[in-house]
């Protein structure tokens, strides 16, 4: 009996001792584990950044076995006293949890000059903050935010609040990231690089009319770079009425303009989407005066439309073999070809690959 007994003691001791030594797996693509190259980590989101001896510059370093480094206890890369966040070196920031030019401090606006970022700065980071000068006639008026290098600020999600510049000039600069705007007078976005926005999500919220900030809200799109803006959609919109914003006399049915919208590289907006969104509440008018499509494919398959029927595109200018399948609808006008050359026709733009060419639709299919 005795001997029963010790066995089912031993048994019950050697059970909890083997759930005492149980331990949980660990994620292999935690923050500062090794990535699937050799001297990458995973950052803060799960994205890869290089490390180690290679990249002595790195503003946030997490600790790392994989590539022996203890970290530096930063995380926020936040801007210095002269206004401007420089993550210029490349792979600098991505393993921050935070990018930030310009605040709200409690002690009063910190303005954001400009934020640079070199090659695989911020990429993949999800929290890239940008508060520039809103107040108009004042020096450094609204932040310069540059993402010039290779996949600069690609797949990372960014807030601009006054911003007057956003430039993606490195290849896949800006690819796959989400960018909210909020702009200044005379805004521009610039995508130069090659695929340099291409699948980026632009939501570009101008402010509520007041009587401070007035009348055009001029601005410009460029996407120059081969396939530059390829897949990309840019929503143009004043905010909500279930804002609580109110009209003012002063800017009442006054319009909001582009002067450009220019896709000049090769397949530079193939596919791409622009959405304009005016204020119904405040009969203030989204409307384009000039949409241009300068090379190959540029404009194929291009899609601009609206919301709540206040916008206007007013101008197209096609290039011979840009406009295959591009459409625009203005109220009371909908799917309307952009080269006017093509109302009508069988040549309709079906989706392929980047570069491919516009190929007829079946017989008896056409854009109406």
């Amino acid at each position: 009996m005795l001997n029963k007994i010790s066995s089912v003691l031993a048994a019950i001791s050697m059970g909890a001792s083997a759930q005492t030594t149980t331990t949980t797996p660990v994620d292999p693509t935690a923050p500062g584990m090794a990535g699937s190259r050799p001297g990458f980590v995973y950052g803060m989101y799960g994205q890869e950044c290089q490390a180690g001896p290679a990249v002595p510059d790195l503003v946030c370093r997490l600790p790392s076995v994989a590539v022996n480094e203890p970290g530096n206890g930063v995380s926020v890369a936040s801007n210095g006293p002269a206004g401007n966040t420089d993550c210029g070196s490349g792979y600098s920031c991505c393993q921050c949890e935070r990018i930030e030019c310009g605040s709200y401090a409690s002690t009063g606006f910190q303005f954001c000059k400009q934020l640079t970022l070199g090659d695989n700065a911020a990429y993949g980071v999800k929290d890239v903050s940008i508060v520039g000068n809103g107040m108009i006639s004042t020096p450094n008026f609204g932040a310069f935010v540059a993402c010039d290098g290779i996949e600069s600020c690609a797949n990372s999600e960014v807030t601009a609040s006054y911003a007057r510049y956003i430039s993606c000039a490195g290849d896949s600069s800006c690819a796959g990231a989400i960018i909210r705007i909020l702009p200044v007078d005379g805004f521009e976005i610039h995508c130069s690089g090659a695929s340099s926005c291409a699948g980026t999500i632009f939501e570009i919220m101008f402010p509520p009319a007041s009587a401070e900030i007035v009348a055009s809200h001029g601005f410009e799109i460029h996407c120059s770079g081969a396939s530059s803006c390829a897949g990309t959609i840019f929503e143009i919109m004043f905010p909500p009425a279930s804002a609580g914003n109110r009209c003012f006399a002063k800017t009442h049915g006054q319009a909001l303009q582009a002067e450009h919208i220019k896709c000049d590289g090769r397949n530079a907006c193939q596919g791409a989407q622009f959405i304009l969104n005016g204020d119904v509440a405040c009969q203030r008018e989204v409307k384009v005066q000039n949409i241009g499509c300068n090379a190959v494919n540029s404009c194929l398959g291009t899609k601009f439309t609206g919301v709540a029927g206040v916008w206007n595109y007013q101008e197209f200018d096609c290039a011979p073999g840009s406009c295959m399948g591009c459409t625009y609808d203005n109220p009371g006008a909908p799917n309307m070809a952009c080269d006017p050359n093509l109302q009508g026709t069988n040549m309709a733009f079906q989706p392929g690959l980047p570069g491919q060419a516009a190929v007829p639709l079946l017989p008896g299919q056409i854009i109406i």
